[in-house]
């Protein structure tokens, strides 16, 4: 999900505590089973970010894409290698330094397309999971949900 903050100046963005340090990704979860989108919403939220809370209002449907699971994360070989991801922005209050829980060694909140390009360049979050995150930012900034700060870039490389 794409959790934004600061009125669309910001994202929302964690270090999860199973992951490599320095790998920060948008906060992530599944539904389950007989859970609404919006419970499903908050409940991952809270998992992650205990306090804060989602503007429930402003949720919107980005875009689906399939996740290429890596097969060592897997304990038996019957599991499915590959998981459709839906993806969502929504809006959410004040995001505290000190909010973490035990799930989430840090929260990083960025500021404009050319800082989230410079976090996720570390190598750290795989290439198609880089990618996923950059299409969720411009879908939220094309409904207006994110500030001109996260536009595409004009620069040519």
């Amino acid at each position: 999900m794409l959790l934004i903050a600061d009125e669309g100046r910001s994202i929302v963005l964690v270090e999860p505590e199973k992951a490599q340090a320095g790998c920060f990704i948008p906060p992530q979860g599944g539904i389950e089973e007989g859970e609404s989108l919006c419970s499903a919403l908050q409940r991952e939220v809270y998992e992650e970010l205990p306090g804060v809370q989602v503007i429930f209002d402003s949720a919107q449907y980005l875009f689906a894409a399939v996740n290429e699971i890596p097969v060592e994360r897997y304990d038996n070989s019957e599991s499915p290698k590959n998981k459709l991801m839906f993806w969502v922005a929504a809006t959410v209050n004040a995001v505290p330094k000190d909010v973490c829980s035990p799930e989430v060694r840090q929260v990083m909140r960025v500021a404009s397309r050319a800082h989230l390009e410079a976090v996720l360049s570390t190598g750290l979050v795989r290439p198609h999971k880089k990618q996923m995150i950059l299409e969720a930012v411009g879908h939220a900034r094309r409904l207006g949900m994110l500030a001109d700060s996260f536009a595409v870039s004009k620069m040519v490389a």
